[in-house]
């Protein structure tokens, strides 16, 4: 900036994969940073991990890669093999399907899960984000609720129609805590691909 003084500038983090509880703990951070510097400043902060690396950044660089014939970088070598073997699908459809199945508003009854996973192409190459809900759905809402009662009702809902229901005991859940890296750090949500876990239901009670 002392070199450049009549320019803007953008600092920008980015990483491919942050556990949900980091990751909300770091764009907290990222707020911050960018509330206190000034626009006299020239600078602000940007932040880029998970789904956002990937449309920011990954795709866009495989895009531009399927143009380059440069193989001496080892990222595109390996691309560029992929590609070979026709093991890439068109950028357009990954682009989109991508963006359609982590839609986090998306929501699935069991038996249109069961079409998605048996019919779709996309079925071998992408497993669908698991969608988390709250009742009600407000999330700030839900914490302030949970927080002053303690408990929730948890429903887990798998691909074959089968549901799992527990209260969940919620008197170590604080302030700081995030709701879904809670739900995300569960036995249950970590093996959410082999059990065909789709959908949870957190419900004040």
């Amino acid at each position: 900036m002392a070199y450049f003084p009549d320019y803007k500038y953008e600092i920008v983090f980015a990483s491919p994969k942050v556990n949900p509880a980091t990751d909300e703990t770091i764009k907290d951070y990222f707020s911050v940073l960018n509330r206190d510097f000034s626009d006299d400043e020239k600078v602000s902060f940007k932040y880029l991990a998970n789904d956002e690396f990937k449309n920011s950044i990954l795709i866009p660089t495989m895009k531009s890669s399927s143009y380059d014939a440069d193989t001496s970088e080892l990222f595109l070598r390996s691309f560029k093999l992929l590609d070979v073997f026709d093991l890439l699908k068109s950028f357009d459809n990954l682009e989109s399907t991508s963006d359609f199945i982590s839609d986090e508003n998306i929501r699935f009854t069991p038996s249109e899960m069961q079409i998605v996973t048996q019919n779709s192409p996309e079925a071998n190459s992408y497993f669908i984000d698991t969608v988390i809900e709250f009742i009600p759905a407000n999330e700030t809402q839900f914490k302030q609720l949970l927080l002053q009662k303690k408990c929730a009702r948890r429903t887990w809902i798998y691909k074959d129609g089968k549901k799992r229901v527990e209260i969940w005991d919620a008197h170590n859940f604080k302030t700081s805590s995030s709701l879904k890296g809670n739900i995300q750090s569960t036995v249950h949500w970590r093996s959410r691909k082999d059990t065909g876990l789709i959908k949870v239901i957190l419900e004040i009670i």
